[in-house]
């Protein structure tokens, strides 16, 4: 247990952080959209992370973006990966944080 406790804290460490735009918040392992595109297309252990990134960006706005409790409602994680995808394919000099903000954007006017 203590070797999992250890190894996933060096993970945490590792991981590179990124501001949004405004300044406004930082997340972490952050994919330019060529990193996400190339991901998408090895189908390696990085895509895993991307899905688990994403995973993770919805429950929190889920959990903390006041008068929606699911995002994704009437739809689901591969849908929302898949918006991503086309997103980067489009603008291969954004970000995987920049996507999923955009995301949220037009998921808010359903």
């Amino acid at each position: 247990m203590r070797f999992v406790i250890a190894f996933v804290a060096t993970l945490l460490i590792a991981v590179p952080g990124h501001a949004d735009e405004a300044g406004g918040y930082v997340t972490f392992e952050t994919r330019s959209c060529v990193e996400w595109i190339r991901d998408k297309k090895e189908d390696s252990w990085s895509r895993v992370l991307d899905v688990f990134w994403v995973s993770g960006y919805l429950t929190a706005a889920n959990a903390y973006i006041p008068g929606k409790a699911n995002w994704l409602e009437g739809s689901d994680l591969d849908s929302a990966m898949l918006w991503i995808d086309n997103y980067c394919e489009q603008k291969p000099l954004s970000n995987s944080v920049a996507a999923a903000a955009k995301l949220l954007i037009e998921l808010q006017g359903r």
